[in-house]
């Protein structure tokens, strides 16, 4: 009877050879040492692609989606201001046919089309600040949600951190 040749050895990976033994304890940590401060994680590029550069924060590993909402924020209250102004400017230079009607000599329209016309400009403003307030309360909530998402993400953060005692 032939016995079997032995197997051959092969070495252990390297991640089993960096472990410690288990006969030796762990050492013990000093009870009053300070935290050591969090590494700052970038992402690849550095920098998030929406970042909030403007705000000062550094792009930690937040979701892409956070830089985006708040760049979509602003941008849009920026952009509805400007087509507000835009459309009040011309509708003002639309009503100045109106209101040289009024003081020709030709038009008998008087006070009452100039109240007329006082009123349709205050009810212009009225309307263009409501739209106005109506998209500034939406992106209020837009960056409310952000701002939460953040919180939320730094509390989870720290509750997965072991207690210090």
């Amino acid at each position: 009877m032939t016995s079997a040749p032995p197997p051959p050895t092969v070495p252990a990976p390297a991640f089993i050879m960096d472990l410690e033994p288990i006969d030796e304890p762990a050492p013990a940590e000093p009870q009053n040492a300070p935290d050591p401060a969090p590494e700052e994680q970038t992402y690849a590029h550095g920098k998030s692609r929406w970042g909030s550069r403007r705000t000062g924060r550094t792009s930690t590993d937040e979701p892409w989606y956070f830089g985006f909402l708040e760049t979509y924020a602003k941008i849009l209250v920026i952009l509805f201001l400007t087509v507000e102004l835009i459309g009040l400017l011309f509708m003002v230079i639309s009503s100045l046919p109106a209101i040289s009607l009024l003081f020709s000599q030709d038009a008998g329209g008087g006070i009452l089309g100039l109240i007329g016309v006082i009123i349709a400009a205050v009810v212009m403003i009225i309307m263009a600040a409501a739209g106005f307030l109506f998209v500034l309360v939406q992106c209020a909530l837009v960056l409310l949600v952000v701002d939460m998402g953040r919180s939320l993400r730094a509390i989870k953060a720290n509750s997965s951190r072991p207690p210090s005692s």
